[in-house]
């Protein structure tokens, strides 16, 4: 759990790094009726996307798959694969859905600060649609065939580490 509030503060802080250093970067995850509404959408740079994205990514990778491991490392889940494709999963899942009760219903429909309202889109209907965001996350197929292939992806290499690298032991005296 203390992993999972970890990811969910670093997901939070990216978000709103994103949200500051552009607003435009969050577009492809507005509700249709804002997207119909917007006639020109700005370019954001490659070199920002990147920019934000890449940290982000691998400081979450490197969380889950240092959690992984320690799990698989200990002496209850020595199985392997099974138990670490399963934590990595709940992982990914305890951030999905601190996405959308938090940053998607909380701070984007309830609270709706100016600067998630992109130009143009003021009374837009989506602004309030909380079922939008629980069916983009949870009611199409892609979000959990990432999920699992990613959670497989971390397993896998959490089980191969843990085999690997086993932990250091502590010198006595």
């Amino acid at each position: 759990m203390a992993d999972g509030f970890v990811l969910c503060l670093i997901f939070t802080g990216f978000f709103f790094l994103a949200l500051y250093a552009n607003p435009w970067l969050g577009f492809d995850n507005y509700p249709p009726d804002i997207k119909a509404r917007v006639h020109d959408v700005p370019h954001v740079p490659l070199s920002l996307r990147l920019g934000i994205a890449l940290p982000f990514l691998t400081l979450i990778f490197a969380i889950i798959l240092r959690s992984t491991t320690r799990l698989v490392r200990s002496g209850s889940s020595r199985s392997g694969l099974l138990p670490a494709t399963l934590h990595t999963f709940l992982l990914l899942q305890i951030v999905n859905a601190w996405d959308v009760v938090v940053i998607d219903w909380l701070i984007f429909v309830t609270i709706q600060p100016d600067s998630v309202i992109l130009p143009g889109t003021i009374g837009a209907a989506g602004y309030g649609d909380y079922a939008f965001h629980f069916r983009q996350s949870y009611m199409t197929l892609t979000p959990w065939v990432g999920t699992f292939a990613v959670a497989l992806f971390v397993g896998a290499l959490a089980s191969w580490m843990a085999r690997r690298w086993p932990p250091r032991r502590q010198a006595l005296g």
